[in-house]
């Protein structure tokens, strides 16, 4: 009889190495200047017949509504597409820093894909999506301008519903 209880495997029965690591597919190389995401966006804001200016190798600055719209991206795998602009609010909007944050924390929760934040004065809204070589980036940079516009009108009402809120009298 030997030493080692059955149940416990003997020496001789363990392997002698790690099992083998699934094999990682390459991932092929991203060339900026021929088929990367900057390119196509370039490309897709010509054909829509958009005015932009290259502020870098991946970003777009354009004008929608009177408002900067920039358009980033990156050029890595997988590749991001952000639409993001800075809108700066009139005097009939409500000046308390503390209802434009609120109504920012409302728009990032009931607006899927939409992001808001305060920079001085100014409300910054932006809409990211990770792309593939085969994402329609022209739907993309429309849906990221929509998206914005969504956010701000939402930003908007909001901003006002909270500021009648405080101004209301109490009973």
């Amino acid at each position: 009889m030997s030493d080692t209880p059955e149940s416990i495997p003997s020496e001789a029965g363990a392997p002698d190495a790690a099992p083998a690591a699934p094999e990682v597919p390459e991932v092929p190389e991203v060339s900026a200047a021929s088929d990367g995401l900057s390119f196509r966006i370039e490309t897709a804001l010509t054909a829509m017949g958009l005015a932009y200016t290259a502020v870098s190798d991946n970003a777009f600055l354009l004008n929608v509504a009177d408002q900067p719209v920039l358009v980033r991206t990156t050029d890595t795998v997988p590749n991001v597409l952000r639409v993001i602009s800075e809108w700066r609010t009139g005097e009939e909007v409500p000046t308390d820093r503390l209802t434009r944050l609120e109504a920012c924390n409302d728009v990032n929760g009931g607006l899927p894909g939409v992001k808001c934040g305060l920079n001085g004065d100014d409300v910054i809204f932006a809409a990211e999506e990770i792309t593939s070589v085969d994402t329609d980036v022209r739907a993309m940079i429309i849906f990221g301008i929509e998206a914005i516009g969504a956010g701000t009108r939402a930003w908007l009402d909001r901003v006002h519903e909270l500021a009648g809120r405080q101004a209301a009298p109490t009973s």
